[in-house]
């Protein structure tokens, strides 16, 4: 019975954030899980917004649904089928994993801003056409490196898959540390400026 129970409050959470984008609304909802560190935590808010198909580019983060849950995830790159746009999506902290192939349908929204609980009001997302393009690079190596192993006799595979790993660990971090440095220098200079004024 718990699956079900989980698998039901997915789907009225995914229609929820739907049917508040459908309306015009920004939604604010919060985030769950690992796969998007340290771009998004865990327990983040995000502000998503309605868009198009056409507006999405390559390193956006966007809101989809999969088996009716949804997912928030960056674009790696976009592709034409059938006249349609299929998204490829990628997890920023899935080095060596395998991307996503959304088609355009799925599409629910794009995250315009993310913010730390404890100061709901400073946007930390750091602009998508910097570190985005860093992370769209390690998505390229990745595709390209699978496809090649799989020509790789086996024996070689299995030396080289460690330094291989190595490799994909030490790009994910650097890049990681990079955003950290960018999005909590962003804080602090906002937490020294003090509260904003106006209304």
């Amino acid at each position: 019975m718990e699956p079900d129970r989980y698998a039901d409050y997915g789907r009225a959470y995914t229609e929820m954030v739907i049917r508040g984008l459908q309306e015009g609304q920004i939604v604010r909802t919060m985030f769950s899980g690992r796969s998007m560190m340290p771009t998004i935590r865990g327990g983040m808010q995000i502000l998503l917004e309605k868009v198009p198909p056409d507006d999405i580019r390559a390193a956006d983060i966007i809101m989809y649904r999969k088996a009716d849950r949804a997912i928030v995830h960056r674009v790696v790159g976009i592709a034409l089928k059938n006249q349609n746009r299929l998204f490829v999506t990628k997890g920023d902290n899935h080095a060596y994993i395998s991307s996503d192939c959304i088609p355009e349908k799925d599409l629910i929204g794009r995250v315009k801003g993310a913010f730390f609980e404890d100061d709901p009001d400073t946007d930390v997302l750091v602009s998508n056409r910097f570190v985005g393009t860093l992370y769209i690079l390690l998505a390229s190596l990745t595709s390209n490196t699978m496809r090649i192993r799989k020509h790789v006799p086996a024996p070689i595979r299995s030396i080289f898959k460690y330094f291989i790993g190595a490799f994909f660990f030490a790009f994910k971090k650097t890049i990681h540390a990079v955003y950290s440095g960018i999005s909590y220098g962003k804080l602090f200079r906002r937490r020294r400026a003090g509260p904003r004024s106006g209304v």
